[in-house]
């Protein structure tokens, strides 16, 4: 690699850390709720807020599960694209991503965190889709 690609990285990774840490000082609220609940491995394992993965920073990341957690706000129903494109690339990467609407977890944290404690458990093989369905509503339970 050349010192121009080598700076122009490292620039770039300042940027995304820079980023991260600036959400992390202004969660939202369902951010913040959530974080309550997971920091200090409160579900038994490590979650990590925006936590950069590549050019994305994942809300909520379990590094040692390979688990993240992503809220999605009420614009997340119109760009479906990238967070499809999103979603891929952290998958590349070996990570399993469960989405659940910001309304989930300001109403049913329960809900949430009983999900993410199923998809912390190991299952060797098996995919763990998300429990709710990008409008919001949930979908059928995994067997």
């Amino acid at each position: 690699m050349t010192q121009h690609h080598d700076k122009v990285h490292a620039g770039y990774r300042h940027q995304i850390l820079s980023s991260a840490k600036a959400m992390r000082r202004q969660p939202t609220r369902a951010e913040a709720m959530l974080w309550e609940r997971l920091k200090g491995s409160a579900l038994g394992r490590k979650f990590r807020r925006q936590h950069p993965l590549g050019t994305y920073i994942a809300d909520f990341c379990c590094v040692d599960a390979h688990l993240v957690v992503e809220l999605d706000g009420p614009g997340h129903l119109e760009q479906r694209e990238s967070d499809e494109a999103r979603s891929a690339a952290i998958a590349r990467r070996g990570y399993r991503l469960i989405r659940f609407p910001n309304q989930a977890v300001l109403t049913d944290i329960e809900g949430v965190l009983a999900a993410i404690r199923a998809a912390l458990q190991p299952r060797p093989g098996v995919h763990i889709p998300s429990p709710c369905r990008p409008d919001g509503r949930r979908a059928a339970a995994v067997g």
